[in-house]
């Protein structure tokens, strides 16, 4: 549409901007208005880029009423300490009443509650003017270095800028969303999944702002029991006011590194972000998931304050996987042009507007910046405009930049019903040379004009610090027409690789996560499994390793579309530790001397001999045969009780396996049986010297092993002598269940002439599996006891 020929002739108009919560999904289709849920969430798929769309007035004619003045002179009722949108808020409760200014924060985008209105101060010295605050009846809600974020009365606002401690009153800064799945399988993650690989041992933390339904994931599997979630907001409330988008990138995390530790940490405002950083970096959490970012003050080169804690957070080892936005068809850069010298920007020759099509109850966020910082004089204003009533702007950004402000101003304007249909965004020259560069974002709402090309969406998605993610749809190659494109303002290469979009979630249903939201976390957890295969790499070594395995796509090497290519983790490197099996002994044994031993083995790089490690009671086990299938230890000298086996055993490529088990050593009297003693003159001769041979058989009839069996001590009445010498030892007699092992001693007495019998006690001495000594029968006295 035009804005040619302007006559200057009404009052003035200033306005401002508060950011939304905005989300993927959504877009156009053919012109018609853009529908959004009430979450500011635009419903529908992405469509293809709009081009320019015809105007239906003449060439650089002037539409009826198509007059509106801007100020001539608009610092005249604008302090340099308060944001204009907040100075005409205050205004407009003081000429119109509580009901009004209501009514004109809600269209804004101001949060107004019982009279005071979120705010951020910023401050040299935050502590003095959180005194400032206090005294005009504010509530500190959050502070960060130089910045105090608060809750203010309105009607305090101007003498609060005026406090001599407060450098400038601004809205707070707020993120714009970038609103198993089938990404696992298209980034390889599946295959280091077999592999071992599951993130185990690194801390993801997923920064969003809202978590609503992750306690039903957690329930339901899809996310892990051990979740951690911590709010950084001011009211505590995870959900973010019921807002999903955190958790549909939370279980994407844990889809593609399902062992990982993970973190829900959600934030509103860049004070709370920066204070859940610097919790990010107190708990050594290893990898961040962010799909957000900040436009507001966008300078596009790395620079910028949540740039700064960014770094902070790379510099402390995070590595950090960021969205790289979804602004290609929402972003529009040029030089300030005016070739009829009326001081407003052509878009196109005679076309001074660059059309939104935008229906009732839908916002409107709009970001303009310039090429002058970090702070400029050179003084640009940004107007937005209604096709039913062009005579007069329904918003305006016009702060004033005499030198110590930042070139950027901001629109955020709620449509109101009844007022769906076009909209224009005009530029206008209040005081500058004219040769300003411009950025210009309608986020999430798509521009007449566009330009796709450096259209990174906010900080911190052109930061050297991250790695900026574009998307491609799953299974395939496109590029979204929506994702985000370098290079950086400085000419650095931006997205650092793309990943899949379009993806199931059960927070969003079937293939219904759209959106370098959805691609950004599979970065993440990519760079999980990562740390976990190469535990001490830094952030940037991360990165490496995984723009070095992605897919090239579109022109050869790293370019500004697809940055690496897309997202593959390759060939799954050996992460599983090998399979321990058949430790023994186990249970009861009844024995001081028994073989431990253990049966491995490993499917991928195969057992490592000389890792090999086998305890008993925490001991080093020395006397051990080792091969690539097992190992087994000889032990003597057990004692009763418990004992516990230890060790270990790792593959070729490093992995460890515990090797563990337990025994116990019964040490109870062995139960022997002495058979009838079979008593014979063996020979003749035996006869005639009086040597009478008897055989004792010695039986093991209990459930334990006896050890060096054997006769004693034997004694005799009637003068009769044990001729045999002793001990006479019959040796170990295992348990063999019902009888058990049997051995048969010969033992040779001297009879006397004239003795026809005789009484003998034989006594048998055996060890138990513990090494004690038990006599049987009873206690052993010794011959002529």
């Amino acid at each position: 549409m035009a804005l040619a020929g302007l006559v200057l002739v009404l009052a003035p108009v200033a306005a401002g901007v508060f950011f939304i919560f905005s989300g993927d999904g959504g877009g156009t289709d053919g012109g018609a208005a853009v529908s959004a849920r009430a979450d500011g969430m635009l419903s529908g798929p992405e469509t293809p880029p709009l081009q320019p769309t015809a105007d239906t007035r003449a060439p650089g004619g002037v539409a009826p009423g198509d007059v509106f003045a801007a100020p001539t002179d608009k610092t005249a009722d604008r302090p340099p300490g308060i944001q204009p949108v907040l100075a005409e808020l205050a205004g407009t409760l003081s000429a119109s009443g509580p009901a009004v200014a209501e009514e004109f924060a809600a269209e804004r985008g101001l949060r107004l509650v019982d009279g005071r209105v979120q705010l951020v101060v910023e401050a040299e010295d935050p502590a003095a003017a959180s005194g400032e605050i206090t005294a005009a009846g504010g509530v500190i809600e959050a502070a960060h270095g130089k910045l105090v974020q608060a809750s203010v009365p309105v009607g305090e606002l101007h003498r609060l800028a005026a406090a001599a401690t407060v450098e400038y009153l601004r809205q707070p800064e707020t993120p714009a969303l970038a609103a198993l799945s089938e990404g696992v399988a298209d980034s390889g993650a599946n295959v280091w999944h077999t592999g071992g690989g599951s993130g185990a041992g690194v801390k993801v933390a997923v920064l969003d702002v809202g978590f609503q339904g992750y306690q039903g994931l957690v329930a339901s599997g899809e996310l892990p029991a051990d979740v951690t979630a911590v709010s950084f907001r001011t009211d505590g409330d995870i959900t973010g006011g019921g807002e999903v988008h955190g958790s549909a990138c939370a279980e994407v995390v844990h889809d593609v590194a399902p062992g990982a530790q993970l973190y829900l940490v959600n934030f509103s405002t860049e004070v709370e972000l920066a204070n859940a950083i610097d919790y990010v970096i107190a708990q050594d959490i290893d990898v961040v998931s962010a799909s957000w970012t900040f436009f507001n003050k966008f300078r596009g080169d790395g620079q910028g304050a949540i740039n700064d804690l960014v770094k902070g957070a790379h510099d402390a080892g995070v590595f950090w996987a960021n969205v790289s936005g979804n602004a290609a068809q929402d972003h529009w850069s040029g030089t300030f042009t005016d070739a009829d010298s009326d001081s407003w920007h052509e878009f196109a020759p005679g076309d001074n507007g660059n059309d939104l099509n935008v229906s009732a109850g839908a916002t409107i966020d709009i970001y303009l910046t310039w090429n002058r910082w970090p702070v400029t004089d050179q003084d640009y204003d940004m107007y937005l405009v209604y096709e039913g009533n062009p005579t007069v702007p329904v918003a305006s950004s016009d702060g004033w930049q005499g030198g110590t402000q930042a070139p950027a101003e901001q629109i955020r304007y709620t449509v109101p019903q009844g007022k769906g249909g076009r909209y224009w965004v005009a530029i206008r020259n209040y005081s500058a040379t004219g040769d300003a560069v411009f950025k210009l974002y309608t986020y999430p709402l798509h521009l007449q004009y566009q330009t796709p090309a450096g259209s990174l969406a906010g900080q911190p998605s052109d930061s050297p610090d991250v790695m900026s993610v574009g998307a491609v749809q799953v299974g395939g190659t496109t590029l979204e027409a929506f994702s985000s494109r370098g290079p950086t303002v400085d000419g650095r290469t931006k997205p650092d690789i793309v990943a899949p979009d379009r993806i199931t979630t059960a927070t969003y249903g079937t293939r219904g996560f759209w959106g370098t939201s959805a691609a950004a976390p599979h970065v993440a957890g990519a760079g999980a499994l990562v740390l976990q295969a190469q535990p001490t790499s830094t952030p940037d070594q991360v990165r490496a390793f995984l723009e070095a395995r992605a897919t090239d796509l579109g022109a050869p090497g790293k370019d500004n579309l697809f940055g690496a290519g897309k997202l593959s983790l390759g060939t799954a490197p050996d992460l599983k530790a090998p399979d321990v099996t058949d430790v023994q002994p186990s249970g009861f044994v009844n024995s001081a001397s028994v073989v431990v031993s253990a049966a491995f083995s490993d499917a991928g790089s195969g057992i490592d001999p000389g890792s090999v490690q086998l305890t008993l009671d925490g001991v080093q086990l020395t006397d051990c045969d080792v091969t690539a299938a097992g190992v087994s230890c000889q032990a003597d000298g057990l004692a009763g009780g418990d004992h516990v086996i230890g060790g270990s055993v790792a593959d070729n490529a490093g992995n460890t396996a515990p090797i563990n088990g337990s025994f116990y050593v019964a040490c109870f009297q062995p139960l022997l049986g002495i058979g009838s003693p079979q008593p014979s003159w063996a020979t003749y001769q035996d006869y005639i010297n009086r040597e009478l041979t008897i055989d004792f058989s010695l039986c093991n009839v209990g459930a334990y092993d006896s050890y060096d069996v054997g006769v004693v001590g034997s004694k005799s009445t009637n003068g009769v002598i044990l001729a045999s010498v002793l001990p006479l030892v019959a040796g170990d007699l295992p348990h063999e269940g019902q009888p058990g092992a049997c051995a048969t001693l010969t033992l040779r007495y001297i009879v006397p002439h004239g003795v026809e019998s005789f009484k003998t006690v034989t006594y048998v001495e055996a060890l138990g599996p513990c090494g004690a000594a038990y006599y049987y029968p009873g206690p052993f006295i010794g011959p002529g006891g």
